[in-house]
Order: C-alpha cells, then structure tokens, then sequence
C-alpha cells in the first residue's frame, strides 16, 4: 500500500501554489516518455530510464527548493516586518494544504512550513521509479504514466490491477503525463502523515548543514510499500549497485 492524500482538491492548489515560485519549462518530451521495453534489459536501457525521469525529478525539486528560498526569505523578513498581501495569501494555501496549526506566530509557522517544502533526494525517487515501474515496463507505466505505484480509490480513477485482492477496490491512479506523476510523488511524500519520519531526517540533515541521503532516507519510507523492510532494502540495494548514491546539496 502506497498512502496518498485524499485531498486531492488540496493537491491540486498545491501545485499552483508551488508553482507561483516557479513554472516548469514544459517540453514536449514530458509527455512522452520513451518507449523503455525497446532497449536492452540493463545499461542502455538503464541510462535512457535515468536521463529521462532523471530530468523530470530534477525539474520538480527546482520547484521545491525555489519554494522553499521563498519561505526562507519570509522566514528572514518576517522580524522586521509583516508580509505582503501576496505572501500572505501563498502562506495561508501552504498551512492549509500541510495541517500546519495557525495559531502559532508566523514564525513558526513557516518553520513548520520548512519540514515540508524541500526536495526529495534525487537517488531514493530514481530508485523507487525504478522498482515501482519496472524500469518504465511496466503495463501501469506505459499506460498510465504511473512511475511510482501511488493509488486512488475512485472507481474509473486508474487502471485495475489484474491481481487484486478479494474486495480490494483500489485502482492504479492514471495521470497525464510522466511528469504529473512525478509531481504526485513529491507531493505526497513531502505532505503524507505516513512520511513524516522522512522528513524529519530530512530536516535534521537540513539543521546540521549535512547532504541528504537516498540510502538514509529510504530507511524512514517503511509504510510506502506493505513489504516495509525488504522494500527498503531493495531500494537500498538500486541506489547502491547502480551507484546513484553520490552526495546531494545541502
């Protein structure tokens, strides 16, 4: 079981609120992804599989760590002044979107905002589209540009699986493009109770001014997959062998 939020509306705003920062330079080959199953199993076809979701995750992280500058900047300003209306409008979808308790002073509102707003280390979401696609093989890949196993619940939401067990109603979630399911990924991982030991360790290795880790922080993704540890381990075992576990900026 991969947990995704139900608030897809929220989901949603999330991405224009994210994208305020930001827009993504849309390119065709977004889209469409290679045809992976037409190249060799192993190197050629594990190189075209990472430069092309290589570049769609890097492309969202920007996203992300822009973001995140933002929330820094307003994190800095905030002790001589108050923010624009324009921040305080972008402020108040992000606490909304992440639970974050508004009670709180600004301050620690967006300290709060700071755990969730990051990127998600480039190494643990090749390895994860790796596993979950089948190299980008797969039927759930190929069909419905589902990298990363995520779910939904609403029938006619995805595509069926054709092993599924008795009285399980869960459906492959389909999105539009590669990239959107990339975009899914990072949103759930960055806003998913489920997660949130990731992204403690995520903000530990922030505070001690240390590079994230794929290794590290696959050990804090136990409930992505109903396997828990042998998933890790496998994860673990693609960042490894395939040598994607180089230092990550800070």
């Amino acid at each position: 079981m991969r947990p995704v939020r139900s608030k897809t509306l929220a989901a949603v705003i999330l991405v224009g609120v994210i994208a305020m920062v930001a827009w993504p330079s849309w390119r065709s080959w977004q889209s469409r992804a290679p045809d992976f199953a037409s190249y060799p199993a192993g190197d050629a076809r594990k190189t075209v599989f990472f430069d092309y979701l290589g570049g769609l995750v890097d492309e969202e992280n920007e996203r992300w760590l822009q973001a995140r500058a933002r929330l820094l900047k307003l994190r800095q300003a905030t002790a001589s002044r108050e923010p624009g209306k324009r921040d305080r409008l972008w402020l108040s979808e992000l606490t909304d979107f992440f639970d974050v308790c508004t009670d709180q002073s600004l301050p620690a509102q967006i300290d709060t905002l700071l755990v969730h707003v990051d990127e998600v280390p480039r190494s643990l979401a090749l390895a994860q589209a790796a596993k979950e696609s089948a190299w980008g093989t797969s039927r759930f890949a190929a069909d419905a540009h589902n990298y990363f196993g995520q779910r939904c619940y609403d029938k006619g939401c995805g595509v069926v699986p054709e092993y599924r067990a008795p009285g399980a109603k869960f459906e492959v979630r389909r999105f539009d493009s590669p990239q959107a399911s990339v975009r899914s990924y990072m949103n759930n991982i960055n806003s998913h109770p489920e997660y949130a030991g990731f992204r403690d360790y995520r903000a530990g290795q922030r505070a001690a001014g240390q590079p994230l880790n794929g290794i590290q922080a696959a050990e804090r993704l136990l409930q992505y997959s109903e396997r828990r540890q042998a998933y890790v381990d496998e994860i673990q075992s693609l960042i490894h062998f395939n040598q994607l576990d180089q230092p990550e900026g800070a």
